[in-house]
């Protein structure tokens, strides 16, 4: 089995979170990027970057600057609960090449099926991240049809690793500022990567990238709360 290794996203400073990495990071590595100053992390190892691009800036850090270029890697938040630490190990033996982690269908639902919250990644999908240059409409730039209508959103530039908005330096709700792509765009650029990928535009070899699994023991926040959770499962009555 390929090892697995965990980046984290620091921003929420969950306590609880930490103490539970701390008591499985004898089994696996763990560095936590942090986009606020200022954090012990229990002694876990960390590095402060800039608050840009929210969490995809965060995992593209680690994935460009410290990644072995071999181990599949869990991707999270850390505004995450976790019940049952054996949920690590089970995360760690998932077949796929990416999966997005939900608590239940219900989660799934509100979010689309897609989210940075929490992925799991194979080390040869994130060979082929890291390595191939992906000149997309978020590269060359376009006209916000959305928000600010009619404005340019200047291109960011062909690039490699995770794509996320170098002009986004906190904006994680609401109306997106001038200039500013919504919070959502580096998780929209992602999934519409993988199915780039999933159609073999990319790459050579088949890979199993859209999938969504199920951890009901591992409970992703929404900036740093878990209110959703009752609203999603009333309003989907999926568990």
């Amino acid at each position: 089995m390929v090892a697995m290794k965990i980046c984290v996203c620091g921003w929420y400073k969950d306590e609880q979170f930490y103490e539970t990495l701390h008591a499985v990071s004898k089994d696996y590595n763990i560095v936590i990027v942090s986009h606020k100053p200022g954090g012990l992390y229990l002694g876990l190892p960390f590095v402060e970057i800039p608050n840009i691009g929210l969490e995809w800036g965060a995992y593209n850090y680690y994935l460009m600057q410290i990644w072995d270029g071999a181990s599949n890697v869990l991707f999270t938040h850390d505004d995450t609960k976790v019940s049952d630490l054996g949920v690590f190990d089970r995360i760690a033996t998932l077949p796929h090449d990416v999966a997005y982690i939900f608590r239940d269908r219900s989660e799934e639902r509100a979010n689309a099926g897609k989210h940075g919250r929490a992925v799991f990644m194979s080390a040869r999908f994130l060979r082929l991240v890291k390595d191939t240059r992906c000149d997309c409409r978020e590269a060359k730039g376009y006209i916000d049809k959305h928000h600010h209508i009619g404005q340019q959103l200047k291109g960011t530039g062909a690039h490699r690793g995770f794509w996320f908005d170098p002009e986004n330096t906190g904006h994680n709700s609401g109306k997106p500022p001038l200039g500013v792509r919504h919070y959502n765009a580096a998780i929209y650029h992602f999934h519409w990567y993988l199915g780039r990928v999933r159609d073999r535009k990319l790459n050579n070899e088949s890979m199993d990238v859209v999938n969504r699994v199920y951890f009901p023991e591992y409970e992703c926040g929404r900036r740093g709360t878990w209110r959703h959770k009752e609203a999603e499962q009333k309003k989907y009555a999926l568990a």
